[in-house]
């Protein structure tokens, strides 16, 4: 049958004057063969396809260094780490992908859109999606407590054949005299174990007249915190690492 296909081929071949390819069966996709006009079959190989490894750890990633003798290098980022097996090819490699923390995620979305909460969304914001960033339970307690308080005035001035109303609103803060206009939080760049924690300071702002609160982080504050997990990344990678070492990606 085998046969037959390849005469087929090779018939095809000599009439459109030109050599055809034929996939054999049996061979991995990299092996092939050519139907030459003269009927003539030549079996050939390319390059397999380029290997991608992908690792969980950078312990891992150091580790598959160890039997290669094809200079390799490693690049990393914030979008991850790769380790090129021969820095000759650049082909076969692997990669270790690093994702943003939920809770920075949340803090690059309130500096980007810096959303408005009610004081109930607030102090969820705070408990539950920074839970573990080293809020205080005093400031928590605080908030819970915090009571917006609304004086109105009224002022009413006759003169002939006219009259007009007008009415002022003070707000007060009520029970949060230690309320901060500041929280520093400890947030990770990302997740799982790859880098620390790092201190973030964001401002609280509060609209008594409006009743609503946001958490606004300081500008640069993140942009340094993730400089900072990159400098981990690096310090990481050179542990008993003789291999160069390149930011960015391949």
């Amino acid at each position: 049958m085998l046969q037959e296909a390849i005469s087929c081929i090779s018939e095809l071949a000599i009439k459109a004057k030109m050599p055809c390819v034929v996939k054999l069966p049996d061979e991995p996709p990299h092996v092939y063969g050519v139907a030459n006009r003269d009927g003539s079959l030549q079996i050939c190989k390319a390059e397999p396809s380029a290997r991608n490894h992908i690792v969980f750890d950078i312990s891992s990633l150091k580790d598959l260094t160890e039997p290669l003798d094809s200079s390799p290098t490693f690049w990393y980022s914030r979008a991850g780490i790769v380790l090129i097996f021969c820095s000759r090819t650049r082909r076969d490699r692997a990669t270790l992908n690093l994702r943003v923390h939920s809770q920075m995620a949340k803090l690059m979305e309130l500096e980007r859109s810096k959303p408005s909460f009610d004081q109930k969304a607030f102090l969820s914001l705070l408990r539950i999606q920074f839970h573990g960033c080293d809020i205080s339970d005093e400031l928590v307690e605080n908030l819970r407590h915090l009571r917006l308080r609304k004086k109105e005035e009224g002022e009413v001035s006759l003169q002939p054949s006219k009259a007009s109303l007008g009415r002022s609103i003070q707000t007060e803060l009520m029970g949060g005299k230690d309320f901060p206009e500041r929280i520093d939080m400890l947030v990770a760049s990302f997740e799982g174990i790859y880098g620390e924690k790092y201190r973030i300071a964001c401002a609280v702002e509060i609209d008594p007249a409006k009743e609503i609160f946001q958490l606004i982080p300081f500008p640069g504050e993140i942009e340094r915190a993730f400089l900072d997990a990159e400098i981990w990344l690096y310090n990481e990678l050179s542990k008993d690492n003789p291999n160069p070492i390149f930011y960015g990606t391949p």
